[in-house]
């Protein structure tokens, strides 16, 4: 999982993600403040294109803020690698 910094690899990183679904649905389980950085955590259901049954789980995204502003986005697929990387304990 690389880091994203600047805005065109955010929307590439966006489009890539998305690409292959009709319709996602991420809504936010928990928002947690440590230091600078705030990290998301989502239950996901994406829809594939064409149908089919939705892929559902939990995710979490790691935002670093620098001066009031995003420097920095992580994405994760398991909420546990994303408590462990801000140094939080296990929910």
């Amino acid at each position: 999982m690389a880091p994203i910094g600047d805005e065109r690899r955010v929307i590439d990183y966006l489009t890539l993600a998305y690409s292959a679904t009709e319709q996602v649905q991420n809504v936010p389980e928990e928002i947690l403040v440590v230091g600078d950085k705030i990290t998301v955590f989502l239950h996901f259901q994406a829809w594939p294109k064409g149908g089919g049954e939705p892929r559902e789980g939990h995710i979490a995204d790691v935002y670093t803020l620098h001066e009031g502003k995003v420097v920095q986005m992580q994405a994760y697929a398991d909420p546990a690698e994303a408590r462990k990387a801000i140094g939080s304990p296990h929910h």
